[in-house]
């Protein structure tokens, strides 16, 4: 039996054939763009990482018998928020909304830096120990 890891990383996918005493038997990376629209901003387009494992998945297999695999997992970055529609049953599927916004944007910091939020003040001081 085979099983075929999947790590959707922040600028590659990269993928994984193991047998079931756990030995690798193959290994393929597929990179990707990370786009900064306006400075600050960090976007991915979920689109690239579905290219990435349907055209990666077909040469981590090449020469193995696809039917021995027994098991695929997959994870992927965290902190992100991929927008879909509602379903839409003429298509069985959903549609993309937007761009994901990456863990690495930082355009939140503007926002912060002018915010006005008064220092706490305690009417005694502590001391943790």
């Amino acid at each position: 039996m085979y099983y075929i890891g999947i790590d959707l990383g922040t600028s590659s996918c990269k993928l994984l054939l193991v047998d079931g005493a756990g030995a690798v038997l193959n290994t393929v990376t597929k990179e990707y763009p990370l786009h900064f629209p306006p400075p600050g901003w960090s976007e991915q387009d979920p689109a690239d990482w579905w290219r990435a494992v349907t055209s990666g998945v077909p040469e981590l297999i090449s020469g193995f018998d696809a039917s021995m695999i027994a098991g695929i997992g997959a994870g992927g970055q965290m902190h992100g928020l991929v927008v879909l529609d509602s379903h839409t049953p003429s298509t069985d599927s959903f549609r993309l909304c937007r761009a994901r916004t990456a863990w690495s944007q930082t355009s939140s910091g503007f926002s912060c830096q002018n915010t006005v939020c008064p220092p706490h003040r305690s009417s005694r001081s502590q001391t943790l120990r």
